[in-house]
């Protein structure tokens, strides 16, 4: 509704097998039903101002195509799919059952072995004693007022370069790259120059109150639902 409120059209794509949407706008357009569906993606990604989704597969075709991302839910901490100034990413809470609280990017960083399987996708939550929790409906409004409101000439977001920071040393210390990999690519993976939405990155950078709260408010809710 946000986009549509701002007036753009909206565009689904991808493939039949795709779980069914029910939304009804004048302004969202469903094409992973259509015959000629992979058509219908590629013409979208050409002619859309920019992609808004999870960080998958048409996450990449946004970036062959050039365009903006704004990524929603992604694992991976260390190597979102944002390589430029305005693609946005936010990041799915996890919540430690053995700790009973949910873990700041500082501490997921520090944590080499999840870090890294989150990375690669070889995550088992049940091992690893963690439980994966999507962006609630304001986190990703929050992002989605964030991304349309960039503006390269805004003041530099320290949070931001704190993040960045962490992100660089787990790279540059656990060996990411291997040597058969370029300087070049190196040099742009680690300095690729998306964002994260400030008031994600004031919540959940480092252990504070407020994490701390929603921590309690998560646990309590799992408590019911799991018996932890």
């Amino acid at each position: 509704n946000f986009f549509i409120e701002k007036k753009y059209n909206v565009s689904r794509v991808g493939e039949p097998s795709m779980s069914e949407f029910d939304f009804k706008s004048s302004n969202f357009f469903d094409f992973t039903k259509k015959e000629k569906h992979f058509e219908y993606l590629n013409r979208q990604y050409f002619s859309s101002e920019f992609y808004f989704g999870t960080g998958a597969s048409h996450a990449s075709a946004a970036n062959f195509f050039n365009k903006r991302s704004l990524i929603t839910n992604s694992i991976c901490y260390s190597l979102p799919r944002i390589y430029l100034k305005g693609d946005f990413v936010t990041f799915k809470k996890i919540f430690c059952l053995k700790e009973k609280k949910v873990l700041s990017l500082e501490e997921i960083f520090n944590r080499v072995s999840l870090a890294t399987k989150l990375h690669t996708h070889s995550i088992s939550e049940k091992s690893e004693s963690i439980i994966l929790i999507d962006n609630d409906e304001d986190e990703i409004l929050d992002a989605a007022r964030d991304f349309l409101n960039f503006s390269e000439q805004k003041d530099e977001n320290e949070l931001l370069n704190k993040y960045y920071e962490m992100r660089k040393d787990y790279i540059l210390k656990n060996k990411f790259f291997t040597n058969k990999d370029s300087a070049d690519f190196h040099e742009f993976f680690i300095n690729c120059e998306g964002s994260v939405p400030k008031n994600f990155l004031k919540t959940y950078l480092f252990q504070n109150e407020l994490l701390k709260e929603i921590s309690n408010k998560i646990g309590f809710e799992l408590k019911k639902k799991y018996l932890i």
